[in-house]
């Protein structure tokens, strides 16, 4: 889901921090790091309604190609904001009746919600369409404005 997290935001990337100049130190910063998001406590607001942005089977493992794992994505705005970062989840089906979320109400000590910032910030408007594009290896996503 795409969301705006203003305060969040102010330091992802580093940039000033109290009247003092940090941007040199954004260079230590991975850009592609998915930070904990948690959807009750932190100030933010969804832009867009939840997306899937991967499907798989265990089953069957996909082979990942990185050339050919990445996607652009279209989103529909729901509501008027500047995008920030996509907030990400995982349902996990074990079999027809035992099921793993990290979405909503999720009460687990390990895996939570998290949330990855986007490379700049990504003007939303309700009813119209913005995109993004996904990328993925074999144990990361990651988000980009499309350019």
């Amino acid at each position: 889901m795409l969301i705006e997290w203003p305060s969040e935001r102010a330091i992802n990337p580093v940039g000033e921090v109290c009247g003092f100049d940090f941007k040199d130190f954004d260079l230590f910063r991975n850009p592609h790091t998915h930070v904990p998001f948690d959807v009750e406590r932190d100030m933010h607001r969804a832009l867009t309604k939840p997306f899937e942005i991967a499907r798989f089977d265990f089953r069957n493992p996909p082979d990942f190609r990185e050339e050919d794992h990445v996607e652009a994505l279209t989103l529909a705005g729901t509501q008027s904001g500047t995008g920030h970062a996509v907030a990400v989840w995982f349902e996990l089906d074990l079999d027809d009746e035992i099921s793993i979320s990290t979405g909503g109400e999720a009460n687990l000590d390990q895996w939570h919600r998290t949330a990855q910032f986007l490379d700049r910030d990504l003007p939303v408007h309700a009813g119209q369409d913005c995109r993004i594009t996904v990328s993925r290896t074999d144990t990361r996503f990651f988000f980009e404005t499309l350019k």
